[in-house]
This record gives structure tokens, sequence and C-alpha cells, in this order.
């Protein structure tokens, strides 16, 4: 039978915070670190907030300065993206399941 991956992490599974990839997946994975909950709803509000953006910057009508405004908040939320990838990434090593990935 083919092995079938109920959850993205170990439940219940927290790394070694006095590690750097621990810290990062307790934050990020775990959410087990203060403000790792709001950071995780900051992601989302910059997901909703890149995709009304990327529609508003559609329309003809808008002065220039709005469009300056909106891509520039894409390319922050894009850096944002990336830094958070990259430490999702990092930190997974940690979890059990990807123990074989250092």
């Amino acid at each position: 039978a083919p092995i079938v991956e109920r959850a993205l992490r170990t439940p219940g599974f927290e790394g070694d915070s006095s590690t750097s990839r621990g810290y990062w997946y307790n934050f990020l994975h775990a959410q087990s670190i203060r403000g790792s909950v709001f950071f995780d709803m900051f992601i989302n509000f910059l997901v909703v907030g890149t995709t009304i953006t990327f529609a508003l910057d559609t329309l003809d009508d808008l002065p220039s300065k709005w469009n300056t405004s909106f891509d520039l908040f894409e390319f922050v939320a894009v850096v944002i993206f990336t830094v958070e990838y990259a430490l999702r990434v990092y930190s997974a090593a940690e979890d059990p399941k990807f123990v074989d990935s250092r």
C-alpha cells in the first residue's frame, strides 16, 4: 500500500530550540514560539494583499502613484515570502520525517 502523508509535520513534535534550525522549526512549523501565529496571519495577509494589488494593477484608470505603491508592496511581499520559504526548507530537516535530508 502506498504511504500517504496525513500532515505537513510530525504531530506534537517540537525541535530543539537551542539550535537555529530547531528555533525556526518551532516558529514556522510547530508554531510553539510566541509570535509565530501572528507571523502566520501576517503571511496570509500578504497573500491576500498581493492578490488584491495584482488585480488593481490591471486597471488603467488608477494614478501612476498607486501603481508604484502596488509594485513596492508586491516587491516587499516577495522578499518576505522568499525568506520565509528558505527558512521553512532549512528548518524542515528538524522534523523526524525529514531527518535524512540534513
